[in-house]
């Protein structure tokens, strides 16, 4: 045990060197809009700059949303970030009353490849895809991200043709 304190104890090392330096911290900006293509399908764009000391470091991402009421919405992205193109994302959300419960994935692979073998059967519409005893794999794929839950969502509740602004007209101007 007293090997073990003696050998943590010099490990550490200290120094009463008075250079004063200065570390920033990193900050972001996000710059974002849609354009609504009808009621239920948008188009978006989000810029996001993240400043770390004098690096910069910039993200683009484009997106097609779709929003059926206020029960389901679907999304597709695609983000260029750090020198990469090939970052494709997918988020699905259905809300049942205050509930509202999302799956999202990204990194997903936008290039694929084949394996062929006779050993195996694939379903129609693979084969018809990627051709007769074929499995497809990923080109190139390190990670991907999936995420999924719940929130509790109150409020945001789509108004009905009938929910018109109630007007109350002044004693005065009823006579």
């Amino acid at each position: 045990m007293i090997e073990l304190a003696d050998s943590v104890m010099h490990s550490f090392s200290s120094s009463t060197d008075d250079t004063p330096f200065t570390t920033y911290l990193p900050f972001g900006l996000s710059v974002g809009g849609s354009f609504d293509l009808t009621k239920s399908v948008s188009l978006g764009v989000l810029s996001y700059t993240r400043f770390i000391g004098k690096q910069v470091k910039e993200a683009l991402t484009l997106s097609a949303n779709v929003n059926i009421g206020n029960a389901f919405s679907a999304t597709l992205a695609y983000t260029a970030a750090n020198h990469r193109y090939d970052n494709l994302g997918l988020g699905l959300a259905f809300r049942p009353g205050c509930f509202q419960f999302y799956f999202l994935a990204d990194r997903i692979p936008v290039t694929w490849n084949t394996i062929q073998s006779d050993d195996f059967d694939m379903p129609a519409p693979v084969e018809f895809l990627f051709g007769e005893n074929s499995i497809p794999v990923p080109s190139s794929w390190n990670t991907i991200h999936f995420r999924f839950g719940m929130n509790l969502a109150f409020g945001n509740r789509l108004k009905k043709k009938n929910d018109k602004p109630m007007v109350v007209i002044p004693e005065q101007l009823q006579e």
